[in-house]
């Protein structure tokens, strides 16, 4: 029953965007386990001749405390299914925020991601899931379900990607964090994250031509390490302000605006050089060719060699 909390809060720790640090009141989360490993500790405690009745024959003594602590333990086993479904949906909800949340402050997202995370979410579900079949089939039928073999393949499975990916892995806001954030930070929506602010419609205007100023005209798009900080810092405006702006003035989101110019100048480079794609991705802020293609053929509905080949044909043709 702990499993479900250690992921969880390895998952907070990992997207929160105030320093995480462990609390004594993270330690709620772990109230059930505490209890089942107490109660098992007082059956395994109890008198040998009681535990072997009860392991070998399913006779529980009428006697002493081995027959509450045994309804304790099926209890905490009952509920462990509510528990991790709890815990698969709240961590689950929680990475599909995280990748919407980024965008609103790096230009380039793919070491913050996490996409490894989720695989190793979908595989402690799969893991969950099958648990969960085999001990209903098990209770009620007294037959197993799930060959064991396999629960043991993705148990280790999942201990591998952990151990691969997670001992590396920096918190996704490691260096971005906001500083004195309220605790209710992580569920704001951005209609009350703005609400409380005083911004005016022509401060508004002038923070949009100050962001395109600098994005466009000061190419600060070419930067792959871009942040909204970095923009913030380089208008002499706070990092809340211009993604108040972006988002409700603008209507796009920092990551957006900044790929969106990088696209352009990748286009101005692909029709007017020979220079590869891959050149390109680079040259004008992407980290990564993947990145790269998908931004493109998202905001174009083509690929960069594509668009090459018509601007080249259009050439062509107007000769």
């Amino acid at each position: 029953m702990s499993l479900g909390p250690l992921l969880w809060l390895y998952v907070d720790s990992l997207t929160s965007r105030i320093e995480w640090h462990f609390s004594l009141k993270k330690l709620t989360h772990f109230i059930p386990a505490a209890l089942s490993l107490l109660a098992l500790l007082g059956v395994f405690t109890a008198p040998y001749e009681d535990v072997e009745s009860m392991v070998l024959l399913s006779q529980v003594p009428e006697n002493g405390l081995l027959k509450p602590l045994v309804i304790i333990v099926w209890l905490l086993l009952v509920l462990w299914v509510p528990q991790s479904i709890y815990y698969l949906v709240v961590t689950g909800v929680r990475l599909v925020r995280h990748h919407k949340r980024l965008k609103g402050f790096f230009s380039n997202t793919e070491c913050r991601e996490l996409n490894w995370l989720s695989w190793l979410f979908a595989l402690v579900a799969a893991l969950w899931g099958l648990l969960v079949v085999n001990f209903f089939v098990d209770t009620v039928f007294n037959a197993s379900l799930v060959v064991k073999e396999l629960l043991i393949l993705i148990a280790l499975l999942s201990v591998w990607i952990l151990t691969l990916w997670g001992l590396r892995q920096k918190p996704a806001f490691d260096g971005q964090y906001l500083h004195n954030a309220p605790a209710t930070e992580e569920s704001e929506t951005q209609s009350k994250k703005y609400s409380r602010s005083s911004l005016s419609k022509d401060r508004a205007s002038e923070i949009v031509a100050l962001i395109k100023k600098a994005i466009v005209c000061e190419e600060l798009f070419l930067d792959s390490d871009l942040t909204l900080s970095d923009l913030a810092e380089s208008i002499d405006t706070s990092s809340h302000l211009v993604s108040q702006v972006l988002n409700q003035h603008m209507g796009t989101t920092f990551f957006d605006y900044v790929n969106e110019n990088r696209i352009e100048a990748a286009k101005v480079l692909l029709a007017q050089t020979t220079k590869s794609a891959l050149d390109i991705c680079y040259e004008v802020g992407f980290n990564a060719r993947s990145s790269f293609y998908k931004a493109f053929k998202q905001i174009t509905n083509t690929t960069p060699a594509q668009y090459r080949k018509m601007r080249l044909a259009d050439a062509l043709g107007d000769e």
